[in-house]
């Protein structure tokens, strides 16, 4: 092998092992540098201060409402899984100040466990949010229009009561205010009350 080819050799191998170990050291310095280790993540979440409330501290303002929960479908759900974070909220109302609790679209969030997804139980109550509660001229109803998400028992029963109102679908027929979802398209009048039942006074 001539003296030429072999300086080559020797000068590629010195600036790979040279250009390798600039690297290494380079970046060993700069992540210590601006903290981007790899343990740095979780020591970061370590230092955020907890935002989370156990659903019994709301029960000190909320006390009727958790009561009706306890005994619903959504028992097992947590205040916050809905509401969000509620130690400011909590905060704020302890010490007699004004305390909104800000609440996502209701449509979206109840999707969030409700849409339709083969991986569901088929015993778990599911929807497909383009089709259910969509009336025909496409203006989509909030879920709490029909369901209270406190006491969700199905089928939702009926939130005014019924003096004056003897045809269901004079307000819920397919052209009215609040049409029945697609899947009651077939169903008449008469056959509301066989499910849903009125709350009085609600």
């Amino acid at each position: 092998m001539s003296f030429v080819i072999r300086a080559g050799l020797m000068l590629v191998l010195v600036i790979a092992v040279g250009g390798l170990l600039m690297r290494t050291m380079t970046a060993s310095v700069s992540v210590g540098l601006i903290g981007l280790t790899h343990e740095d993540n979780p020591r970061w979440w370590a230092t955020r201060t907890i935002q989370n409330e156990s659903s019994a501290a709301c029960v000190e303002c909320h006390k009727p409402t958790r009561t009706a929960i306890t005994a619903s479908a959504h028992a097992t759900v947590d205040c916050e899984s809905c509401h969000g974070a509620g130690s400011e909220h909590i905060a704020l109302a302890r010490s007699g100040r004004e305390a909104p609790l800000a609440l996502a679209d209701a449509r979206d969030l109840c999707a969030t466990c409700h849409a339709a997804l083969v991986a569901r139980p088929d015993g778990f109550p599911q929807v497909d949010p383009a089709t259910h509660g969509v009336p025909a001229a496409g203006v989509t109803s909030s879920c709490v229009s029909c369901h209270n998400a406190h006491d969700p028992g199905f089928p939702p029963p009926l939130k005014h009561p019924l003096d004056g109102r003897a045809d269901c679908l004079a307000c819920h027929g397919p052209d009215q205010w609040q049409p029945v979802p697609p899947s009651h398209a077939d169903r008449g009048a008469d056959s509301c009350l066989s499910c849903h039942r009125p709350e009085e006074g609600t």
